[in-house]
């Protein structure tokens, strides 16, 4: 009996260190890079880092240092986001054959990291810090909720990625608020790939921002612009276009923000510009807002011609939509529709730049002519149109009525689909192919000659909106319906310089999709009856035809039970 015991003490003991020694070896090959794997069950694979992503880590040619600064007493909320960071920079690193190195700081002890030594930071949390604000890593304040109060810790969480002397900044790294369990930022793996692109690439894209609205500069109308661009491109705000000097010396791709009449040899720099491979994107604004009463007056420019030249004609309009335009409320809170703010719905899905988005909110914005016969051989597609049900407003005189409570036109019949933004891809004839090169663009030393002109160009890309205002400063910080300008910029100025790399992965987890903008209203109202009453009251039935299954069932047990229980009872 005793060597029984012994004998089965023994092989409890064996088959123990046996499972620890699998487990082990499991951990272990589990922490290989050919085995690290992930379960993604979302439909859109939020989870799962994206290839275009890692291809841009694989294809490091130099070493990039990622400094993570994060507080290492992190609160209890902040553990798993942290996890989250982690697991998602290791797979980086590990994709990037050894060229992306991480390493963790938390600014607030002593020994700064090794890229702050190499550049000379003293050791210490003070100088630190202060070095780390000049770079706009700043301390977050963390709310959390203590038993019956709300306190607030302060921590770092921020990333720097740093190759040679280039470095951009990801912050902050976490979402946080007072009730809800923190978590990583959903646009990490874009933000974290705009980064290391930027500060590996050799030669940043040059864009150009020309604003021709009278006394207003691009860094303070559009600054929410221009520094979304300095997070990947190399801008240059307040562009000026010299009569004599070739654009395409200077920059990659200009922006036209609301242009106005510009000399005949500024319109050739920019035809010479679009002919020699430079990339165009023209948000023209032809409505000019009174700020004394609701009139909007004509602005006339003759890059509309240049337009209308290459086949999209810009009509002298404001287009409005009932169906699908921005609501607004008034003074006592009531709600209204606001027509002349069109949140155009249909986007081209076969077209990269569009495709991502759910809608596009503009503002007295006019409608496009698409013309392919004028082109010369180049594509010309719709990239965003309004609704079935809009309309467009002209008067004689060129003023246009911008009070809210604009009557629809009495006929539907006059309501139709307005094209709104518009692509031009291929090859391009110049609008001074048949007439004659401006005097003052053909002189000077740095002239472009007649000798030098390019009669077309072998593949243009070009943009054209009917709106410029919606990437203004007080849009740009609205609410969420009127923030997708930002995306959109992002997405054309990608498909015009680096490709449709991170076109894709700009705004994953972050969709909103709306009702289809044709649905009358009635339609409307019976699917917000299903969602908000219909839905419960499914879901109260089926608890109630549970219930009424499952006492039927103990009915039918207690039947039985107690039929057996009477006949074995003496």
């Amino acid at each position: 009996m005793g060597r029984r015991s012994v004998t089965h003490g023994a092989h409890a003991v064996a088959m123990v260190a046996l499972m620890l020694a699998i487990v082990v070896l499991a951990n272990l090959l589990a922490n290989r890079r050919a085995l690290r794997r992930q379960w993604d069950l979302t439909e859109e694979r939020l989870h799962t880092i994206p290839e275009e992503s890692l291809n841009v880590v694989r294809r490091l040619e130099d070493v990039v240092n990622v400094t993570v600064y994060l507080s290492e007493d992190l609160p209890g909320r902040l553990r798993g986001a942290e996890r989250q960071l982690r697991d998602k920079l290791a797979v980086y690193a590990d994709q990037s054959r050894g060229r992306l190195k991480i390493e963790f700081v938390d600014p607030l002890r002593r020994e700064p990291p090794s890229g702050a030594r190499e550049s000379g930071v003293k050791a210490g949390p003070a100088q630190l810090t202060e070095a780390l604000a000049q770079k706009g890593i700043e301390v977050q304040e963390v709310p959390s909720v203590d038993k019956d109060s709300i306190a607030v810790t302060r921590v770092f969480m921020s990333l720097e990625v740093q190759s040679g002397d280039r470095s951009a900044v990801v912050t902050p790294l976490f979402v946080t608020s007072v009730m809800s369990q923190a978590y990583l930022i959903p646009d990490f793996e874009y933000a974290f790939t705009v980064a290391v692109k930027k500060v590996s690439q050799k030669n940043p894209w040059r864009i150009g921002l020309v604003c021709g609205i009278p006394n207003v500069r691009t860094e303070q109308a559009f600054a929410s612009l221009v520094e979304a661009l300095k997070k990947q491109f190399d801008p240059v705000p307040d562009y000026v276009i010299h009569a004599s000097r070739p654009i395409r010396r200077d920059l990659d791709v200009l922006i036209l923000l609301a242009p106005a009449m510009i000399s005949d040899a500024q319109l050739y720099q920019i035809d010479q510009f679009v002919m020699n491979g430079g990339r165009l994107l023209a948000l023209m604004d032809r409505i000019e807002i009174q700020t004394r009463n609701p009139i909007g007056q004509m602005r006339d420019s003759n890059v509309l011609a240049l337009l209308e030249h290459w086949g999209v004609r810009v009509n002298p309009d404001m287009v409005l939509d009932r169906n699908s335009c921005v609501k607004l409320r008034d003074a006592r809170g009531n709600p209204f529709d606001e027509p002349q703010w069109v949140v155009a719905p249909r986007v081209n899905l076969a077209h990269p730049v569009v495709a991502p988005l759910p809608f596009l909110a503009l503002s007295c914005a006019s409608s496009l002519t698409l013309d392919a016969a004028t082109t010369g051989g180049a594509r010309v597609q719709a990239l965003i149109e309004t609704s079935p049900a809009a309309w467009t407003l002209t008067h004689p005189r060129d003023l246009l009525d911008l009070r809210p409570f604009v009557p629809p036109p009495a006929r539907d019949d006059a309501c139709s689909t307005r094209v709104v933004a518009a692509a031009i891809t291929g090859p391009l004839s110049s609008y001074y192919a048949s007439r004659p090169v401006p005097a003052e663009a053909a002189g000077g030393p740095d002239a472009a000659t007649p000798a030098a002109f390019t009669p077309r160009s072998k593949d243009s890309q070009i943009i054209i909106v009917g709106d410029a205002d919606f990437l203004a400063d007080p849009i740009m910080k609205q609410s969420p319906d009127m923030q997708y300008g930002g995306p959109f910029i992002g997405n054309a100025l990608d498909w015009m310089t680096s490709g449709e790399d991170l076109i894709g992965i700009r705004l994953r987890g972050r969709g909103i999709r709306r009702l289809n903008p044709d649905l009358d209203d009635a339609t409307r109202t019976r699917a917000r009856l299903y969602n908000t009453i219909g839905l419960p009251a499914l879901l109260m039935a089926a608890g109630i035809v549970v219930l009424a299954v499952r006492r039927a069932r103990r009915r039918r047990l207690a039947a039985v039970y107690g039929v057996h229980s009477r006949r074995a009872s003496p």
